[in-house]
């Protein structure tokens, strides 16, 4: 605060229309309006915490696994204390060298992409409810912290993601190897996921939803293989058992699936969440569950790698 008291005004200014350039010309590269760059910015300020700790965790993670140690009987480097006889005795392999640490000295590098299937509720009830209870905009910023979270770990997290609906059990959004690659792309596809949910026909797929990804993601060759399912829990109106979702998310120990629960009708989710494994259904009704839900998954899995 001392320093920032020290900054005259005319530097702040300068510093401000700089900041200013810097974004208009930013807009004009990936040809985003400001219009659209403020709606983004609001979907996405509210989980900017969650993002920042998301992107910390994997990059952790990615740092613990390049993990160096001192590989000894080198020809040079720094002298080995430990063979200063052998190098008296004329061995020349005396030396050490830092190096990352293969597999058979402890190394933990991922070898295979991990694989997430992200299953988004976009039926009619999650448009016509978002009035009363927030569950869309929910949603949509969950999706917005994996779009600016995954960015730049796409090496090491493959991901896709599908909308069920009554439309179908998986309408596709983002395809495996192209996530979006600006803001614009992602603003774009969230407003194509809101539309869907406005002009979609009732009905429910999610069962079909929830085979369906499990299915997909065994598909692929993976370190591990996740399935992120988010759902209204309005499924008694469609006759759906609790006990039949939880069979079709459970149906492979390959895979590890999460069904998150964003609306108000707890009573319906509770059923749903007591039917499924521990700390595999979440209930979600605060603005911060969902975005906190998936950022907590990924932390005990990647400190489960370490």
């Amino acid at each position: 605060d001392e320093l920032k008291a020290q900054v005259s005004p005319a530097a702040l200014a300068a510093a401000r229309e700089m900041a200013a350039e810097a974004h208009a010309e930013r807009l004009h590269e990936i040809q985003m309006t400001p219009f659209e760059a403020t709606a983004y910015a609001r979907i996405v300020e509210p989980v900017a915490r969650e993002i920042r700790q998301l992107r910390n965790v994997l990059a952790g993670h990615e740092s613990r696994e390049r993990a160096r140690v001192w590989l000894g009987g080198q020809s040079s480097g720094e002298l080995d204390d430990g063979r200063l006889v052998d190098g008296l005795a004329g061995e020349s392999a005396v030396y050490k060298q830092r190096a990352d640490a293969p597999p058979d000295l402890g190394g933990t590098q991922q070898q295979k992409p991990k694989v997430l299937r992200f299953v988004l509720d976009l039926s009619g009830s999650m448009y016509y409810f978002n009035r009363y209870d927030g569950r869309l905009d929910r949603q949509m910023q969950t999706i917005a912290m994996i779009f600016e979270a995954l960015a730049g770990f796409e090496h090491k997290y493959r991901y896709s993601v599908v909308g069920h609906s009554g439309d179908g059990s998986c309408a596709p959004f983002v395809e495996y190897g192209s996530p979006p690659a600006n803001e614009k792309e992602r603003f774009m596809l969230l407003q194509s996921m809101q539309s869907h949910t406005q002009y979609c026909q009732s009905g429910d797929n999610t069962l079909n939803a929830a085979k369906a990804a499990v299915a997909e993601v065994l598909t692929h060759d993976a370190d591990e293989r996740f399935v992120f399912l988010l759902s209204d829990a309005n499924l008694a109106r469609y006759g759906i058992e609790p006990a039949a979702l939880s069979a079709a998310l459970c149906s492979s120990a390959q895979v590890e699936s999460h069904a998150l629960f964003i609306s108000s009708l707890r009573d319906e989710a509770e059923q749903i969440k007591r039917a499924l494994p521990a700390g595999r259904g979440h209930i979600c009704l605060n603005a911060s569950d969902v975005p906190r839900t998936v950022k907590e998954v990924f932390h005990a899995r990647a400190m489960g790698n370490l």
